[in-house]
């Protein structure tokens, strides 16, 4: 959906952005901006990565990205049957 505004600055910034469209839920950016950060000290290693920290948050984001793809589904629904 084209929204006529400027691309998020960065990963965290695009889940509130998600929000302001209707693609998920506040409290779903919430948990999924703390991955955004995670990705960046694994991409740009900007500190020292402790290894079970990133083991147990796999778990969490695949949690987390389980309940964006859900809610992306049904905003993709949404915007199909408005359609017709």
């Amino acid at each position: 959906m084209e929204t006529g505004n400027r691309p998020p600055e960065d990963y965290s910034v695009s889940f509130i952005r998600a929000v302001d469209v209707g693609l998920i839920s506040r409290e779903l950016a919430e948990k999924l901006k703390g991955s955004a950060g995670m990705r960046n000290i694994l991409v740009h290693e900007y500190m020292d990565i402790d290894d079970e920290k990133v083991y147990n948050a796999i778990f969490l984001a695949a949690q987390d990205y389980n309940g964006y793809i859900k809610q992306a589904d049904g905003f993709i629904d949404k915007l199909e049957n408005k359609g017709k």
